[in-house]
């Protein structure tokens, strides 16, 4: 911004706000903040909405400025009531600790959107599941105990593995998010809906015609295609765990190593998943599978990451 256009905007906003004094884009208050942002990547000079971020000068501090103020900055030594209203205190002037700042805030935001897309996925689909298959047939496909694993894959694990996931500087080329911003945003739910779907109408047709697909009979055969029904719905989890770790990009598997949390989190719900499966029959009300149907458990579990990726491709305002 040249001389020129830095002098203009100083003359406009102290026109539209009762600045104290406006100086090199900083504002000196008298008693209180006031409220405004710049929205420096659209347009410079258009405000955008509240934002307070002060000089506080004064030689008394000013408790109820800063417990109002967004952000500000002190010269002097920050006082005791700075201190104990600020959520996040940087002590140096360094600016690349301010980027550093900025860049885990946005890291931990994105991490538990993406935890928050992955349970939602899971409750979606378990609820409608288990309700509609209890009011339509009198049973429902997956029991107690299997919901409760499900619960442990997606509360303990599934955070563990979502909410590790280390920092990029990509996240420092997103759009900042504003305080009246969506949390789940339309992205989320446009992921949300499209694995939902498609887990819904794998379930519906497994129960349907499950036992014509695997050629189940005898008298353990609803005992069989519930176990199925629940191993292919865990790995469906386990898929679409790994999708949920971009919520736009394509290629969901880039770093995925540095992430060692992340990788054993997922290796240990596969292994636990068997244990279950295979030798857990009385306590999780399952039977041991054949080698076929873990095959086809896991690659109908698979067929989640290909309908993600072409769910992305689905323009939506990112709002």
């Amino acid at each position: 911004m040249n001389p020129s256009e830095r002098e203009l905007r100083q003359k406009s906003l102290a026109v539209r706000f009762p600045f104290e004094q406006v100086l090199n884009d900083r504002v000196k208050l008298k008693y209180a903040p006031i409220e405004f942002q710049w929205n420096i990547q659209e347009n410079p000079d258009k405000i955008t909405e509240p934002l307070a971020f002060a000089q506080i000068m004064e030689k008394k501090p000013d408790m109820w400025g800063y417990r109002r103020q967004n952000g500000g900055s002190d010269f002097r030594q920050p006082p005791k009531v700075a201190k104990e209203s600020a959520d996040v205190i940087i002590l140096d002037d360094n600016f690349s600790t301010i980027a550093t700042v900025a860049k885990w805030g946005r890291s931990v935001y994105i991490n538990i959107q993406k935890f928050v897309q992955f349970q939602l996925t899971v409750n979606v689909v378990a609820l409608i599941v288990n309700f509609s298959s209890a009011c339509l047939i009198g049973s429902a496909p997956l029991t107690a105990v299997q919901l409760l694993w499900v619960n442990m894959i997606m509360d303990t694990l599934g955070a563990l593995a979502l909410a590790t996931e280390p920092p990029n500087n990509e996240l420092m080329k997103r759009t900042p998010v504003g305080r009246k911003g969506n949390f789940i945003s339309n992205v989320m739910w446009r992921n949300i809906m499209g694995q939902a779907i498609y887990q819904f109408l794998v379930i519906w047709y497994l129960q349907a015609e499950g036992k014509w697909l695997f050629a189940i009979e005898g008298d353990n055969s609803d005992l069989v295609l519930n176990t199925i029904i629940f191993n292919c719905f865990v790995f469906c989890q386990v898929f679409n765990e790994v999708s949920s770790r971009e919520m736009e990009r394509i290629n969901v598997f880039q770093g995925i190593l540095d992430n060692n949390v992340f990788a054993a989190v997922l290796g240990s719900t596969v292994v636990f998943q068997f244990i279950i499966i295979q030798f857990l029959g009385n306590f999780a009300n399952t039977t041991p599978l054949t080698f076929t149907q873990w095959i086809a458990s896991i690659f109908i579990g698979f067929i989640g990451m290909p309908i993600a990726v072409a769910v992305k491709m689905v323009p939506v305002d990112s709002a």
